[in-house]
């Protein structure tokens, strides 16, 4: 589902502006590194040569370093077509598969707290999926509104499935229920920021063992 509405974003670029992503709560890259595939895959689909960005951001650094290797045992790429794993993965020992440079060229790891540090700005897209859920409500809102200060007009946000955009609909368009797309409205104001706090609930540290690369619909 996102390869169908990039266009429509890559149509307000000017030819050599950067598209530019965030990827909230990455962990070990893989929500990453799938957007970065679809999107070049887009702008290559295009005929056009936009430089890009993606900011891909975690609170545990271990996770962010093994995400900036970008290697990855076989059966986190089993459901990768054979075409995108020729083009964007080089095969290592012992049944592994690591990022090609060009595709990890287009990503930058770093450590950030989404309620806390400050947030990035002039954004094509936002992705923040299953990371919402652990958050009280407060900081969901919080959240929420940090996306949309960070997204330029039509901009859109990316949600996971047991999420939503609790206070804030008005803010934003639905682009698809299902697949939790939401297009930042033009002229809508930014809801208010809270202070900073912290979440009663804690996210685990994630673990290559536990994660694997799927490509956003």
């Amino acid at each position: 589902r996102l390869a169908e509405v990039l266009p429509e974003l890559l149509a307000h670029l000017g030819p050599e502006e950067e598209f530019r992503a965030w990827v909230a709560g990455c962990a070990t890259g893989e929500e990453a590194y799938s957007i970065a595939m679809v999107l070049r895959e887009a702008i290559d689909k295009a005929g056009r040569s936009n430089p890009v960005k993606i900011f891909a951001t975690d609170v545990h650094r271990e996770a962010l370093r093994h995400a900036a290797v970008g290697l990855y045992r076989e059966a986190s790429v089993a459901n990768i077509s054979a075409a995108r794993r020729d083009r964007f993965f080089l095969p290592r020992d012992a049944g592994h598969y690591q990022v090609s440079p060009a595709l990890r060229s287009m990503i930058v790891f770093a450590p950030h707290n989404l309620l806390q540090d400050v947030p990035f700005n002039r954004l094509d897209l936002v992705s923040c999926r299953n990371l919402l859920i652990y958050l009280e409500v407060r900081a969901q809102k919080r959240a929420i509104s940090t996306f949309h200060f960070s997204l330029k007009q039509h901009g859109l946000l990316l949600l996971g499935p047991s999420e939503s955009l609790t206070e804030h609909s008005d803010a934003f368009e639905t682009v698809d229920p299902h697949w939790k797309i939401f297009r930042r409205l033009t002229g809508a104001r930014s809801p208010g920021l809270l202070p900073s706090f912290p979440s009663v609930a804690t996210r685990a540290p994630p673990t290559p063992s536990n994660v694997g690369l799927v490509m956003p619909r």
